[in-house]
């Protein structure tokens, strides 16, 4: 399957890079020397990322991309590691948002009560 080119930013600007879908997700590759695969907007999407990361490897190796290195995200709040995969934790700040005046309320309640 010869992979289709889809425009992303790097770094505030716009660059055209190689992509494919797999599973239903677009899998797009950045990279010069060292190849990257990511799943494009991964923290957007709906559901799991990669439901079967050893399926999707090995669509992904089948494909005409050179992906060097694939990575994708667990989701929050499964903090447990599910795969064997190499991994690096990453860092969040995460408050429980129901409504706008309830966020306020505590908002105010930590500034002195403005």
């Amino acid at each position: 399957m010869n992979p289709e080119c889809v425009e992303i930013q790097v770094k505030g600007n716009a660059v055209k890079v190689p992509a494919t879908e797999i599973n239903g997700r677009r899998v797009v590759v950045s990279g010069k020397w060292l190849k990257l695969a990511v799943v494009q907007d991964e923290e957007v999407v709906e559901g799991e990322v990669v439901d079967d990361p050893e399926i999707f490897i090995g669509k992904l190796k089948s494909d005409e991309l050179k992906a060097d290195i694939f990575t994708f995200r667990q989701r929050f709040p499964d903090v447990s590691p599910r795969f064997k995969y190499s991994l690096e934790w990453d860092n969040l700040a995460i408050i429980p948002i129901t409504s706008f005046d309830n966020w306020w309320k505590v908002f105010r309640r930590k500034r002195g009560g403005m």
